[in-house]
């Protein structure tokens, strides 16, 4: 697959492109505000608490995409409904035990979650419909994995557009940067590439201005047979920093009741050099060596039930399953990809050491 790489070399305008930069301030797993401008007790609960994060995030997505395709009718009521949850999350969450805080908090975001929901699939439904008579995508090819660009980068963010066709447009951002002058007008500066997963087409920059619809990218899904599957955090942090490359897995619930739990992940091609707190490492070292990184994150849901997966903090692997083939657990890219057990991840306390048995455990290929 050929892909247009478009370097540094030019500004885009905010206004221009409005719809599309709604997101990019969502680099990692969330939340939707600015943590270090949280101010309220719920505000910093939910940036202290890496699932509540993701889920506000989730639900900031939700509510973007339906606000861009709703009527104008549907579109105050949506907004007097928010604000409404809203209101009544922060009178009925503001507990003084932060258990409860947690508690009540997972219980209002899962509540407006299953809300929204519904209404997010009639509205993929109605648009698809809309674009039927163009459609090429799906039946799908036999195309399962695709690689960003670099691997070595760890600034860098995905975003996913729905085409015409049914092919997905992948923006890949390298090094997103915003510039304030001195008028009104936000300047967003960086190093874009555009390529689709399905096909091997060349997507230009003008190709791609205002034609292709923002796709929201869940952190749960629920495929037709029933089976839920939602990507999990480990808090591996604690209260010293630590990376987060290995500090997300996936839950899989079977239609009779069944939970299983694996994290997908990829050896680096180019392993990186990277500082690091004393709690991961030995005390005199204050650097690791990232030879690893887990693939579960956020999804991306397709019509014929399979779906991408992909980790939204170093967005390296975009790798495509369905129900078969996630439950094989199979190895992909030459075992470069494969599964472990995440309780791996939730006991250790040495993060050089682990990323080291993990590569170890690289299945041989046969």
């Amino acid at each position: 697959m050929k892909i247009k790489n478009q370097k540094c070399g030019f500004y885009l305008i905010f206004c221009l492109v409005s719809v599309f930069f709604i997101s990019t301030c969502a680099l990692a797993q969330g939340p939707s505000f600015d943590c270090d401008k949280a101010e309220s007790k719920i505000e910093k609960c939910i940036c202290n608490d890496l699932n509540l994060s993701v889920a506000d995030q989730g639900l900031s997505d939700y509510y973007s995409e339906l606000l861009e395709g709703l009527g104008q009718t549907e579109k105050r009521k949506l907004k007097d409904e928010q604000q409404a949850w809203l209101k009544n999350r922060n009178q009925e969450c503001t507990i003084k035990n932060k258990r409860e805080m947690i508690d009540c908090l997972n219980f209002f975001y899962k509540n407006r979650l299953d809300k929204l929901t519904p209404q997010i699939e009639s509205l993929h439904k109605k648009r698809a419909k809309n674009d039927k008579a163009i459609r090429k995508y799906p039946p799908y090819p036999n195309i399962w994995l695709r690689k960003t660009p670099d691997d070595s980068i760890n600034n860098a963010s995905l975003h996913f557009f729905q085409q015409k066709d049914g092919d997905i447009l992948i923006v890949y951002i390298n090094g997103l940067k915003q510039v304030n002058n001195n008028s009104s007008t936000i300047i967003m500066y960086g190093a874009f590439t555009f390529f689709e997963f399905l096909s091997p087409h060349k997507v230009e920059l003008n190709d791609y201005l205002g034609k292709y619809r923002k796709i929201s990218t869940p952190t749960e899904i629920t495929l037709k047979d029933g089976t839920k599957i939602a990507s999990k955090a480990i808090d591996i942090r604690a209260s010293k920093p630590c990376p987060i490359t290995l500090d997300m897995y996936l839950s899989i619930q079977t239609p009779d009741g069944k939970t299983i739990e694996k994290m997908p992940v990829y050896i680096r091609e180019k392993p990186q050099k990277r500082p690091i707190g004393e709690r991961c490492v030995d005390e005199l070292n204050r650097s690791y060596i990232d030879k690893v990184i887990s693939l579960a994150g956020r999804f991306v849901h397709l019509e014929d039930d399979t779906f991408l997966i992909y980790n939204s903090i170093e967005p390296t692997i975009i790798l495509r399953l369905n129900k078969e083939k996630l439950m094989k657990f199979e190895s992909y890219d030459d075992n470069r990809i494969f599964w472990i057990d995440p309780a791996l991840a939730k006991t250790t306390d040495n993060y050089q050491k682990l990323q080291d048995k993990i590569v170890e455990m690289k299945p041989i290929k046969k």
